[in-house]
């Protein structure tokens, strides 16, 4: 295996690592010190909750069974979004989009596996008007989705 590519599999590795741990300290740090609404800035709060849902706290569930079946779902989804950016490595194209949604997602999954629930704690609020809470790991999931969105749109390829 060339060098180079040994540099990307570590550049890709470091990065969806950074992604994981970052996230998680995010997420333990709220945990500790936002048990209620903190203000951080006039319309930035931070506000731990435990999503069992999927995004923006659709399909919330308290079954067991339920909140299995989506998170099974989630890990199907989130194995073929890697085993696409695999097979666009494999080719020697850039696979950034395909990392952030993997790496989030991942991160997103330990938190179901380990605390019954994804900690979401950001909360954009003016007013009535909030936006759902959501987390670091949602930020790199949608990140990613813009840029494979605008890889689409400029190239007509995934």
């Amino acid at each position: 295996m060339k060098a180079s590519r040994i540099y990307a599999i570590l550049f890709y590795l470091a990065i969806a690592t950074t992604i994981v741990i970052t996230d998680f300290m995010t997420k333990q740090f709220a945990y500790s010190h936002c048990t209620q609404r903190v203000a951080l800035l006039p319309f930035l709060f931070c506000e731990v909750t435990i999503n069992r849902g999927i995004s923006y706290g659709l399909l919330q569930t308290d079954s067991p069974i339920f909140f299995s079946i989506i998170t099974i779902i989630i890990a199907l989804v989130t194995a073929f979004v890697l085993y696409h950016a695999y097979q666009r490595f494999l080719q020697h194209k850039s696979i950034i989009p395909e990392l952030l949604i993997g790496a989030g997602s991942c991160a997103n999954l330990l938190d179901r596996i380990f605390f019954g629930g994804v900690i979401d704690f950001i909360l954009i609020s003016y007013g009535r008007w909030h936006f759902p809470i959501f987390n670091g790991a949602d930020i790199c999931i949608v990140l990613g989705v813009f840029f494979l969105m605008y890889r689409v749109w400029r190239t007509n390829s995934l």
